[in-house]
């Protein structure tokens, strides 16, 4: 399985291929959007889905009142969204069960638009957990925080988080993942509890919750730079979180295509889930 924050999900033939190069039945998706002028006015999730011959749920973060950010509505000037709406979702070789929706903030950041950014939008973060059609009691969950927010932000969408866990999935198992904003985590203390607690509080609230991330991930970096971004520094902000289950073959495969050229600003984490 895995977890990949896929910018948009515009372009959709190259995220279901590297979905399935990296061999990932269930796929925890974030920045998805469903009619937006941006992306061509599609179902970015569907149409992934489509292609993968799998099942899908999404779940609506944001309606938005523009086009995008800054850099977004001088893009696509003069035309219309259709549904506007951003979203997390779930896509997945397996039925799905049942789904619920997590809110993680009180909304409303986003309104007026950010300095800089723009980008105006009605809602919040809200995580996506669903429960498949299988014997054993697991649930996956998509999440992702804000961007805007600092450490302390963060640690309290991750109480949120842990909270609305236990209200919807009870004692049963959990793997969780998505693009968590952990700007201020420092590459090569993954095996360093205290060092990760105190870069970014939401590990210590993760573990107190019973979950595991050593196994799970790979301590690379996961976003990438576009042509217009001259001043990125490579971060890893994507996660994958575990209570439950067994891990193993943690990895990030790079959100490229066939020529180099990034499909998103982020890559897919993915690891083998051994189900209780």
């Amino acid at each position: 399985m895995g977890a990949w924050n896929i910018e948009r999900g515009g372009g959709v033939d190259h995220v279901a291929a590297l979905i399935k190069q990296a061999g990932v039945d269930v796929a925890l998706i974030s920045e998805a959007d469903i009619g937006m002028a941006r992306t061509g006015n599609r179902d970015t999730v569907a149409e992934i889905a489509s292609r993968l011959g799998f099942g899908h749920c999404s779940c609506v973060e944001f309606v938005e009142l523009e086009l995008g950010d800054d850099r977004e509505s001088e893009l696509f000037r003069g035309q219309q969204n259709t549904d506007a709406l951003h979203c997390n979702a779930v896509i997945a070789r397996f039925p799905i069960e049942q789904a619920a929706g997590i809110p993680l903030d009180e909304g409303g950041r986003w309104f007026r638009g950010l300095p800089g950014k723009g980008q105006r939008r009605v809602g919040g973060r809200i995580a996506l957990a669903v429960r498949f059609a299988m014997p054993q009691r697991i649930w996956f969950v998509s999440t992702h925080f804000e961007s805007e927010g600092n450490a302390r932000d963060r640690s309290r969408e991750a109480r949120r988080l842990v909270e609305g866990l236990d209200r919807v999935c009870g004692g049963a198992a959990v793997v969780l993942g998505g693009d968590f904003n952990f700007a201020s985590y420092v590459l090569g203390t993954l095996h360093d509890g205290q060092a990760t607690a105190q870069a970014e509080p939401s590990f210590a609230v993760f573990k107190e919750a019973g979950f595991e991330w050593v196994d799970a991930n790979a301590d690379e970096p996961t976003t990438r730079a576009h042509p217009w971004q001259h001043d990125h520094v490579r971060k890893r902000i994507d996660w994958l979180f575990v209570r439950g289950a067994g891990v193993s073959n943690s990895g990030t495969a790079a959100a490229v295509d066939a020529i180099g050229q990034a499909i998103s600003d982020h890559d897919l984490v993915h690891c083998d889930i051994v189900l209780p």
